[in-house]
Formats: structure tokens, C-alpha cells, sequence
């Protein structure tokens, strides 16, 4: 019995499905419908609805209280999937509010479309003037309905299509098809998103100029998103770009970075903030804790500097997140950084003969820096020169030793010396001192035997009735020569032949 009730629920249950005819070619609320023809075809729109037509039981299901309608259509719908797509032979389309509106609020939609593949008629390049799009110097509005909130999706400021197509320019200029401003998105994200309307300049104050002497123009996509309920509201951080961008901070002029927080993670949600299309974890959590050093390193005392948000630099602090590194910092001049003293002498040199270096510091004399500066911020308090003494001698007449030595000068100066010195002139006077003690005792020895040998023959000869004609008168020790002085007393005759 109970069989058959399951049987007959059953058969109840397939009835009421098939009843429905789930739809081809079609995505829910907030994804993107790619169509594709063969090569040599192009697509052509047959039907095409955003909103729906059947309950979410059976397609595109939503789980938060919703209005389950089955009549809801979106009458553009059609025209607008014929702009984006007839004549590609490929196109994508995102299933947005941004892009149809909204034609029944508080129902969750989907994007159905069918079409056919015909052969291409038409040869040669073929462009779409991009809506939501605004020529350089000009004004972009857009708006959302009441109660609804922007969400950008996408945004570009440069030139993708030839001036001829749109924003066209009578001057000469370089008519590029490759210009992308990279930091287009996260601008306009900080203008509009949150708000229910917003106005934004198409000009290279606000974007910066990614290709010189090129007339762009800006265009964005967005989504017009029901605010969220509750307390929870999220702001566009100044000063960031998304993973595997860079981000580049500058100052003015005779101005220098000062780092005062910096993060590589995910503080805020992805539909707030660098949106991700691929499945992610979207965390709010995400922090990598050497953020602020690593950026310090690269940006401090810099006028300015450029950072790359990737897991190269920052490691990757929460995997299979979407993640995006945000920046504070300060422009600081040098009175914030302290007013510094003047360099002291050089001291020394690290070695006693040859080259060798010295060095000399100087330091802050301000009180309290200024404008949040900190104490010598970015200044050169060491500097490092060589010194050039007389060349060393080699090493079989002297050594080099580590230390100190005490020079004395006639025993009044003192001074001192890195090393210690052995001063082999020493050696030498001691040598003169032995040669002249040597020579004083040979002259000595010799006077003696010299006046015995005088004594001993005049002994022998007798005494003599005359005087010597001569006296003999000392005079001194001279280079260890004993020298006498003959002094005659009278004068010498000279034999006659």
C-alpha cells in the first residue's frame, strides 16, 4: 500500500516537472552567457528574456526570501543581446541588472537566449560604440532605481575602437586600439559603487594618461544591486589595486613617503571590492602580517614608488582567495624629519700605512620633530672616506702590529698610533757606539806601546846634550786617532850640498 503511494507521488512529482521545460542557452542572475558559432558563421538573436518564466524549484534556484514570479520579462531584452551579439561569431553576455535592468524587483532572474548560426555575408572589421561610455573631458552619469545601489563590474579609460567609429578627433593624433588604463576600474569603483547615481570625468586628472596624444574615452559596466540589509557596509579602500597589479604612490616635489599601514589580503567582500569570476573563497579575514614592512622597504624616503600586489612579493597569506594590497602613507618634508647637526671631524684611519678608511657621523639637534615626522627620517648620518698614508715597508725590515703606540719627543710630546712599530735605527747606533768604544781603546793602546818604545830607545841611546827641537803638545781624540801637536822651538837647519 505504502508502495503505491510512493509510486503515484512520484508520477505527481514528474508531471509537475515536466511541465516546465528547464531553457537552453541561459545563466542565472550575475553570471555571464558566452554564445559561440562555428568559423565563417556569425550569430544571429532569434528570442532573448532576462527575468523569468518559471519557478526557481526548477532553474535558477535562490535560497533567501525572494518573490517566486513566473512572469516576469524584460521587453529590451532582446535588442540589447542583438547589440552585443548579431554578426560575432562569438560574445558574451553578463546576466546584470546593470545591463537590462530590473523588471521585477526582489525576484531572482536568469538570462534566457536562443539563436541561429548563418554564414558571414561580410568581410573586414567590425566595431560597437560602447555603451555607458563618455569622450575625454566629458561627464559619465549613471544611475541606478531607487532602493537599488551601483556595483561596477567593469570600466576602461583609453581606446579600444578607431576614432572613426566613436569619439572622433580632427587634430592629428596616434589613432591606438590598445589603450588601457589599469587603474580605471578601482577609480571608478571609489566613485560609484554603493551609490544609487554617480558622475565621474573622463580625463587624465583622474585616470592619468596611458597613452600620450591619443583621444580616449571612458566606459564602465555595472550592476544595479539591492542594498544589503543590516548594519554591515563596506568603503572602497583608497590606494589599492587587485592581485597581479601594481600600485604606484607618489608625492610632490622636495616631499618623501612615510609608510603608515599597508595589507596584501581581503578586508572586504569581492562584490565590494576586485571582483573575482572564477569560484574563490571569499574571505574577510585575509591578512599578511609583513605587509607594512615589506612595503616600507620599498617606499620610505622615496618621493615615489611602485609596488606589485602579487604572492611573489607578499607570499600568500589565504589561499584560493582573490586578494588586494591597500596602502596609507603620509608626504613628509624634511622639517618633519628633524633638523640635523652639522658632520664632525674625521676620525682616523683603520690602518697605519697604505690605504685604509676613516669615517665621521653627525645627529639630529631638533627637539621633537615636526608634522609627525620621526627623528632624522631618510638622512645620512655615517659617511665613509679612504685615506691614503705613505706605502707600507716590506715585511723583512718591519711589522705591523694591532694597537697602540706611544711616541716621545725629546721628552716633552706624546702621541699615539694605531699599530706598534719595531725601529731597527736602534740597531744601528748601537753598532756606531761598539766601532768608536773600539777605536778609543786601539788609540789608546797604541799611545802606550808607541811611548815605551820611545823611552826604551832613548835608554839606549843616552841622554842627549841638546833639546829636541821640538815639543810635543796633545790636542784631542779624533775618530779613535789620539793627535798631538808638534810645536817647533827653534829653526830646523837645512843640510847645504
Amino acid at each position: 500500500m505504502s508502495l503505491g503511494i510512493i509510486v503515484l507521488l512520484l508520477q505527481v512529482l514528474f508531471g509537475v516537472i515536466s511541465a516546465w521545460k528547464i531553457p537552453r542557452n541561459a545563466v542565472c542572475e550575475g553570471n555571464r552567457l558566452t554564445l559561440t558559432c562555428p568559423r565563417d558563421q556569425e550569430i544571429h538573436i532569434t528570442s532573448a528574456n532576462y527575468g523569468r518564466l518559471i519557478p526557481s524549484a526548477v532553474f535558477c534556484p535562490y535560497y533567501r526570501q525572494h518573490d517566486d514570479r513566473t512572469d516576469c520579462a524584460e521587453n529590451e531584452s532582446k535588442s540589447r543581446v542583438q547589440y552585443e551579439c548579431d554578426g560575432e561569431q562569438t560574445c558574451t553576455v553578463r546576466a546584470s541588472n546593470g545591463v537590462f535592468g530590473d523588471p521585477c524587483v526582489n525576484t531572482y532572474k536568469y538570462l534566457q537566449v536562443e539563436y541561429e548560426c548563418v554564414k558571414r555575408v561580410k568581410n573586414g572589421l567590425s566595431y560597437k560604440i560602447p555603451r555607458n561610455s563618455a569622450c575625454e573631458h566629458s561627464a559619465l552619469t549613471i544611475t541606478c532605481p531607487q532602493e537599488q545601489k551601483i556595483h561596477i563590474t567593469n570600466a576602461n579609460y583609453g581606446r579600444l575602437i578607431p576614432s572613426s567609429v566613436f569619439c572622433p578627433y580632427s587634430t592629428t593624433h596616434d589613432d591606438r586600439t590598445d589603450c588601457v588604463s589599469g587603474n580605471s576600474m578601482s577609480v571608478v569603483q571609489r566613485k560609484c559603487d554603493g551609490q544609487q547615481t554617480c558622475s565621474i570625468s573622463a580625463s587624465n586628472s583622474v585616470f592619468g594618461d596611458p597613452c600620450v596624444n591619443t583621444y580616449k574615452y571612458l566606459t564602465v559596466d555595472y550592476d544595479c544591486v539591492i542594498d544589503p540589509v543590516g548594519p554591515e557596509k563596506f568603503e572602497i579602500p583608497d590606494n589599492a589595486v587587485c592581485e597581479n597589479s601594481d600600485l604606484t604612490i607618489t608625492c610632490p616635489m622636495d616631499n618623501k613617503i612615510k609608510i603608515t599601514h599597508a595589507n596584501y589580503g581581503r578586508l572586504i567582500p569581492s562584490r565590494v571590492f576586485c571582483p573575482y569570476s572564477d569560484y574563490h573563497e571569499d574571505r574577510t579575514d585575509c591578512i599578511s602580517s609583513n605587509s607594512q614592512s615589506i612595503v616600507e622597504s620599498r617606499c620610505n624616503g622615496r618621493q615615489t614608488c611602485t609596488v606589485s600586489a602579487s604572492n611573489d612579493i607578499f607570499g600568500d597569506p589565504c589561499f584560493n582567495t582573490y586578494k588586494y594590497l591597500q596602502v596609507e602613507f603620509d608626504c613628509i618634508t624634511d622639517l618633519d624629519a628633524g633638523h640635523i647637526g652639522m658632520w664632525g671631524p674625521w676620525i682616523g684611519c683603520s690602518r697605519t700605512c697604505g690605504t685604509g678608511s676613516r669615517s665621521r657621523t653627525r645627529s639630529c639637534i631638533s627637539g621633537t620633530p615636526s608634522g609627525g615626522g620621526i627623528e632624522c627620517y631618510g638622512v645620512v648620518t655615517t659617511q665613509t672616506a679612504s685615506c691614503e698614508l705613505p706605502a707600507c715597508p716590506s715585511s723583512d725590515h718591519s711589522a705591523e702590529h694591532f694597537g697602540h703606540e706611544h711616541k716621545h719627543e725629546h721628552g716633552h710630546e706624546h702621541g699615539h698610533e694605531h699599530g706598534h712599530r719595531h725601529d731597527h735605527g736602534h740597531g744601528h747606533s748601537l753598532m756606531w757606539i761598539l766601532l768608536c768604544i773600539t777605536a778609543f781603546v786601539s788609540g789608546v793602546i797604541i799611545t802606550i806601546i808607541a811611548t815605551c818604545w820611545i823611552k826604551r830607545k832613548r835608554k839606549n841611546d843616552g841622554p842627549s846634550s841638546d833639546p829636541p827641537p821640538y815639543t810635543e803638545q796633545p790636542i784631542g781624540f779624533t775618530n779613535g786617532i789620539y793627535n798631538v801637536e808638534i810645536i817647533a822651538d827653534k829653526k830646523c837647519d837645512i843640510d847645504k850640498k
